[in-house]
């Protein structure tokens, strides 16, 4: 069921959603949000807080990495998944991690295992990441059940 609907998320064309303009996100945070917004990507700009909820994300099929992740915590959560959101400033990047028969990447959290598992594009598995952002010390949990 987690693999089912992991897999239909990420699935899903990546929005960057923001709380501000295009232009003042390139000045306040430049890097990636510049990057993106230079190739003409898709953007939700303004949007409070700058994330959707889980009833937007459905709606609309627009979000990023936090919007799925908490998305796919709630679902998750709900089903009775052992699940976290992991949030790493220096990838500005969110996923979510999930215990279970897993290998890889993890973070323990009161003696538990939680394996990453990348939520923006496909054919990502639970414990793997990216090379670019897969230092363990730069993730920290957020958010559990």
């Amino acid at each position: 069921f987690a693999d089912m609907l992991v897999t239909s998320v990420q699935s899903i064309p990546y929005y960057l959603v923001h709380d501000l303009t295009h232009e003042e996100a390139d000045k306040v945070y430049g890097g990636f949000i510049k990057d993106y917004h230079s190739r003409g990507e898709p953007c939700l700009e303004k949007m409070k807080f700058g994330i959707l909820s889980p009833a937007e994300f459905m709606a609309t099929f627009k979000g990023d990495c936090d919007t799925r992740s908490v998305l796919l915590f709630h679902i998750l959560s709900r089903f009775g998944y052992k699940v976290v959101i992991l949030a790493s400033e220096q990838y500005t990047h969110a996923i979510i991690a999930l215990s279970g028969n897993y290998r890889g990447l993890h973070k323990t959290y009161r003696g538990i295992k939680y394996y990453t598992w990348e939520t923006t594009s496909t054919g990502w598995v639970p414990g793997t990441l990216d090379r670019s952002n897969n230092n363990m010390n730069y993730w920290d949990i957020v958010l559990t059940n």
